[in-house]
């Protein structure tokens, strides 16, 4: 019933958008279903496996929700791009930190299940990655739409103006973002904040901080929001350069 309500919802609250965003809410429920998790199960690399089923995610997400234009090639094309700038962050600070994938109980239920078959390390840069594709999707397709309806006012001629007005909308969201994704981690994991005030066992705060458990959390909060802020500036750029082209060829 919960669910069918939010469908109408939808629906009748955004027309044939909100049925785009039902049909790519779908497509993304059986991206993850049948080609994701199957392919991670088969044995093969956990992040290339993620990064190119959050691409057909993200194509079916923006063109079913916002339909087939240029500021949608636009948005889809900084979304690529962002995750690929994440997906070298992620296997550069999971490294740095010695993350081995297996800090919390589920990951370690599932090695004793599976018998060591899942790469729990490429597991959890998946997770990342996964986390922050819906966020992915409103920052770039507005901030696309923005762009190209400044094109249209005429007040824009060059691309350094465009960019800079852009770029004041920008840090708009980039304000409004920071703490997204971390308070939306911060609400999953608030049992393990609880642990932390409560801390039983009266360990050091740097000792808490620094295992494994707390760890995850940390560098998946703060590479997630990494995305998020750079999605900004590349989708700023992106959309600049094709929206004053566009412009220049009429």
């Amino acid at each position: 019933a919960l669910v069918l309500s939010f469908f109408f919802l939808v629906v009748g609250l955004a027309k044939f958008n909100g049925l785009g965003s039902i049909l790519g809410l779908t497509v993304s429920f059986f991206v993850i279903i049948k080609w994701i998790v199957p392919q991670i199960l088969a044995g093969n690399d956990p992040l290339t496996t993620t990064l190119l089923g959050c691409g057909v995610i993200m194509a079916a997400t923006i063109f079913l929700a916002h339909g087939f234009s240029k500021k949608t090639l636009v948005s889809f094309a900084s979304i690529i791009l962002t995750f690929f700038i994440t997906g070298i962050l992620s296997l550069f600070f999971v490294s740095m930190a010695k993350i081995s994938g297996l800090g919390s109980d589920d990951a370690y239920s599932l090695q004793l299940g599976l018998g060591g078959i899942v790469n729990f390390k490429g597991l959890f840069l998946s997770g990342m990655i996964i986390g922050a594709v819906g966020v992915l999707d409103d920052i770039t397709t507005s901030l696309s739409a923005s762009i190209f309806e400044l094109v249209k006012t005429g007040h824009y001629k060059n691309f350094a103006e465009l960019f800079m007005a852009g770029f004041r909308i920008g840090t708009e969201h980039i304000s409004s973002l920071v703490n997204t994704l971390v308070l939306a981690y911060a609400g999953t994991s608030l049992p393990l904040m609880l642990f932390i005030v409560i801390n039983p066992s009266q360990k050091p705060l740097w000792s808490i901080l620094n295992s494994e458990l707390i760890a995850e959390e940390i560098v998946r909060s703060l590479v997630g929001s990494f995305s998020l802020v750079l999605a900004v500036p590349i989708t700023l750029v992106l959309a600049s350069y094709v929206a004053l082209r566009l412009k220049i060829d009429k």
